[in-house]
């Protein structure tokens, strides 16, 4: 976490020193993880129960800053959460989560027949705390061998759209992201589609 907290630092002051901040935003996203790769999960819950199925979705939700330079990269960190809850069978329910800190390089693609859209690209490293767990209710007393908890580094690329209304300080975007996450013996991998809006500052 040390090494990821000093990786952005050092990306922030090199931007700041390269590029003129131009303007700095906040804002809320949301979206849908799919096509969870948890890198072997599925098989130790196949050999507790051969009839359970993984679903391989999440839900997330987040927050950003945006700290905007010239002439058209922008530098973003976010935090966010996904997490879903599924039955096994009778008693047992499996939980997976995943808290993240990110930090991202944006180049954005100025069109100028279309002002208020910018499409991007983007790139960038994080923290990501995975816990896979199974609770099961009171009176059951077998137990199920998954217990796993650590932070591991993670890479992604993304791609999506702004719109930004002229004369209006919200920006609405849409994006879609692949992560790669180093875990031990499997990477961890999936996707996600995500919506949300930045509020950026006079």
């Amino acid at each position: 976490m040390r090494t990821f907290i000093l990786t952005v630092l050092s990306i922030l002051f090199i931007a700041g020193n390269s590029f003129a901040i131009t303007g700095l935003g906040f804002g809320v996203r949301g979206g849908l993880v799919a096509g969870l790769d948890t890198g072997g999960i599925e098989d130790i819950v196949k050999e507790s129960n051969p009839d359970a199925t993984v679903d391989d979705n999440m839900t997330m939700i987040g927050g950003h800053v945006k700290i905007g330079t010239l002439p058209v990269l922008d530098f973003e960190v976010a935090a966010e959460y996904a997490w879903k809850k599924m039955d096994l069978y009778e008693g047992y329910k499996l939980k997976i989560s995943d808290f993240s800190i990110t930090a991202t390089a944006i180049y954005n693609v100025k069109l100028v027949p279309a002002p208020m859209v910018t499409p991007y690209v983007g790139a960038g490293l994080g923290t990501h705390k995975l816990v896979y767990s199974i609770d099961k209710e009171e009176g059951f007393q077998d137990d199920i061998p998954l217990d796993e908890d650590a932070t591991k580094f993670g890479y992604h690329g993304l791609l999506g759209t702004k719109v930004h209304p002229p004369m209006f300080p919200l920006e609405f975007f849409a994006q879609y992201r692949y992560t790669y996450i180093s875990t031990d013996e499997e990477a961890t991998k999936y996707s996600t589609i995500l919506v949300g809006a930045t509020f950026n500052l006079p």
